[in-house]
């Protein structure tokens, strides 16, 4: 999911990567993704000059199981908010959706179901496994 589109459209840089050096679980990363956008954003408000380039997104992946525990909830309820109120904050949310949850297997669909309709957030699909059409 995109809060701002035409950000997420544009070509990105191999050295356009801004990551944690320590891996956070996905109930854990998609706050902490979303914050970081929004910081790269009032960075830029207050002419705060970050270590990354100006054109910078903050992308955080996860698993389909995870999608469902209610952090990840706030952060992509949060994100839908952000969007609304016309602050921009270029995040991008990949989820593997593998059907492969920890303990409870996640139904075929639910994902793009919970988020294709999503009001002010943008779902695109891709097949992983077909770089060529992904």
């Amino acid at each position: 999911c995109f809060t701002d589109p035409e950000r997420a459209r544009s070509e990105r840089k191999p050295d356009a990567a801004w990551s944690y050096s320590k891996r956070f679980a996905a109930k854990e990363a998609s706050p902490k993704a979303l914050g970081t956008a929004v910081a790269i954003e009032a960075a830029k408000r207050i002419g705060h000059q970050l270590p990354i380039p100006d054109d910078s997104i903050a992308i955080c992946s996860f698993g389909d199981a995870s999608a469902n525990h209610a952090t990840a909830q706030t952060a992509f309820n949060a994100a839908s908010w952000t969007a609304y109120q016309k602050l921009p904050a270029p995040v991008l949310y990949v989820c593997e959706d593998n059907g492969i949850g920890i303990s409870v297997k996640t139904p075929g669909g639910w994902i793009e179901r919970n988020f294709a309709k999503r009001d002010d957030l943008d779902y695109f699909y891709a097949d992983g496994l077909d770089l060529a059409n992904g």
